[in-house]
């Protein structure tokens, strides 16, 4: 049984073994990701243009936590192709997002340098805009010391930058990541390359702080 899960992932919901791209059965995932779909408003306008695909509201799902841990997984490129197709058919159709007008999606770094999850997924976005990716950014490390700070502490001492200053300067991005809550750090990565105010942010998650 043990061999078989991990050959074959199971649905996050159910724990079927009839798994397909989605990371839930046929079932599952009408009820727990096509409804959500239906219902979501898949853009907000705060400080940034932000488009996004689920909202994954604080202690609301523990699917959709299931869901995240798993694209984090080395064996999920198929599920980032599935919802990054889902993400730019919504966008098209329902935002009439103009991508003519930007240069390039640039990823932003995760917490670890293993971290590839924004980067796989602006790479689908890419195939289906024509788009190029240039991973541009690197995010600072930190010492271990930062585990006693709060929150706000932490925010201050985390900075991106360009990883070659002589780098072609780009302005008019489309920045990708996994999973955006305040959007700090799409907001340092599009200052540390001199970016325009308009630029936007896509991700898949949208986690609201309240």
């Amino acid at each position: 049984m043990l061999k078989q899960y991990l050959l074959t992932p199971t649905c996050l919901k159910c724990g079927s073994f009839f798994c397909n791209d989605t990371l839930f059965c046929k079932i599952c995932f009408e009820t727990e990701i096509q409804q959500r779909l239906n219902s979501n408003t898949p853009s907000h306008l705060i400080d940034f243009q932000h488009h996004y695909l689920l909202c994954w509201n604080k202690d609301e799902s523990d699917a959709l936590s299931q869901m995240i841990y798993r694209l984090k997984s080395n064996n999920s490129k198929q599920a980032w192709v599935f919802y990054a197709k889902i993400f730019f058919n919504r966008i098209c159709a329902v935002k009439k997002f103009d991508f003519k007008k930007y240069q390039s999606l640039i990823p932003i770094p995760g917490s670890k340098q293993s971290s590839t999850h924004s980067r796989l997924f602006a790479n689908e976005l890419s195939s289906l805009t024509g788009l190029p990716v240039y991973d541009l950014l690197a995010k600072e490390a930190h010492s271990l010391e930062q585990k006693s700070l709060s929150a706000e502490q932490r925010k201050l001492r985390t900075t991106f930058r360009l990883k070659n200053p002589q780098i072609e300067h780009f302005t008019n991005c489309i920045f990708v990541d996994d999973v955006v809550t305040t959007g700090e750090s799409f907001l340092q990565c599009n200052g540390a390359i001199g970016g325009s105010a308009q630029n936007p942010i896509f991700s898949l998650f949208y986690r609201p702080k309240h």
